[in-house]
């Protein structure tokens, strides 16, 4: 999944106040994109050892938590 570069210096601008350059924009996305793949990894094991085959909001929160 890829982020947009707009929406990531929607972002960005949103948190600091200040110009963002698309580097930034790119590297806030590709950061965001490579962390949500390994919630989504880890949430599916924790969907699979409850024996369920539908990820929940709670098997997102575990993975958040570590």
């Amino acid at each position: 999944m890829e982020f947009s570069i707009y929406r990531m210096k929607q972002v960005l601008k949103g948190e600091t106040d200040k110009r963002v350059s698309e580097e930034a924009a790119r590297a806030l996305g590709d950061q965001m994109d490579e962390h949500g793949i390994e919630i989504a990894s880890r949430a599916k094991e924790y969907a699979e050892e409850a024996g369920r085959k539908t990820v929940r909001a709670v098997d997102i929160r575990k993975a958040l938590r570590g």
